[in-house]
């Protein structure tokens, strides 16, 4: 039956059962919509605080009289340039961490999210995404900027640096460094921002993707159920089963008359390839005619009793491969078939 398949076929199946549909698009988005709304809701935070602990260190250098002399064009070289080789020399973990307990190393790697191991192991390029050291010209000194998640580790990493600027600060016997005051602040990342609640904009527009990834879903289960099992969706789709006479039901006095004309006064059995379409029309349609009779096909007995055989189907609902069959019963008793009514769509 793939040859009757159209698109049209799938939006009267789809029209069908909108009722159906409908309901199962209402479940099928509760059940995912609501725990993720539940979830968004509990999670405030939607953007994580990237805030970070800022540390500038400052260590002035007071170079002998006569030094400045030979300096030029107020150029960085001499003393400034050993002391910030010096630190970034020492980027390493084998200078920073050598003397540090297994205690404050788990801490040290909590906060910089991180292993100890890593820690332990790691080199400049690591260290250099979190410190600036920079040499000041005319040998005026050296800072250092130290921009981690932690003051706790910057307070550490300062400690580091002083206690090598004090083992160095003797290189050379005719200069002073000294150290001054130290600046903390705290400052957000280029990409940080702090949300105290949930993004409601957000939320409304993933549920909005939910939403229609739930159609789809419904949509499809649609396609396939029709694919697999179609439907008769109008009253050309018959023809291939070479029933020539097809009416609509539409009030109690046509059917009546349709059953009157169809009958000629002999014995009728009306028949469906779905029982629940013939249970519909007992229920709707209290049919008070002689010589008319419903019969489920599954009594054969019933059905020998007459002659001729009316079937009663529904759009949308009477399935091709079920009518072929109970169609097929019915001339294999050679039964007459004088046509189909139809419920609409």
């Amino acid at each position: 039956m793939f040859e009757h398949y159209s698109v049209a076929d799938l939006f009267a199946n789809l029209y069908k059962k909108r009722k159906a549909n409908i309901l199962a698009l209402i479940a099928l988005f509760a059940l995912i919509a609501v725990p993720f709304t539940i979830k968004a809701v509990k999670n405030k935070n939607t953007v994580k605080d990237t805030t970070s602990y800022s540390t500038y260190i400052s260590y002035k250098i007071t170079p002998p009289e006569d030094s400045a002399k030979t300096i030029l064009n107020h150029q960085v070289g001499g003393y400034s340039d050993f002391y910030a080789k010096l630190i970034d020399g020492n980027l390493n973990g084998a200078f920073l961490f050598n003397d540090v307990d297994s205690d404050k190393m788990k801490e040290i790697a909590k906060d910089l999210d991180t292993t100890e191991t890593a820690l332990k192991n790691s080199a400049s390029d690591y260290w250099t995404k979190k410190l600036t050291i920079n040499p000041l010209i005319d040998d005026a000194g050296v800072t250092v900027k130290i921009l981690t998640p932690s003051k706790e580790v910057n307070d550490f990493l300062e400690s580091k640096f002083d206690s090598l600027i004090d083992k160095f600060k003797s290189a050379y016997t005719d200069i002073k460094i000294e150290k001054l005051e130290t600046v903390n602040s705290k400052e957000l990342t280029p990409n940080g921002e702090v949300a105290l609640g949930f993004n409601l904009k957000n939320l409304i527009l993933r549920l909005v993707i939910i939403g229609i990834l739930c159609v789809i879903l419904v949509i499809m289960v649609n396609v396939l159920v029709y694919l697999f099992n179609p439907t008769i969706n109008r009253a050309g789709d018959f023809s291939a089963y070479q029933v020539d006479f097809v009416s609509t039901i539409s009030t109690v006095e046509n059917l009546s008359e349709l059953l009157s004309y169809k009958g000629q006064g002999q014995p009728l059995a009306i028949v469906s390839s779905d029982n629940r379409i013939l249970n519909k029309l007992q229920t709707a349609y209290k049919l008070n005619l002689e010589g008319v009779q419903f019969v489920n096909l599954q009594n054969v007995k019933d059905l020998l009793a007459f002659e001729n055989v009316l079937f009663v189907e529904e759009y949308g609902v009477t399935r091709c491969k079920k009518f072929e069959e109970s169609l097929q019963e019915v001339r294999n008793l050679n039964r007459s078939v004088l046509g189909v009514i139809t419920f609409a769509l």
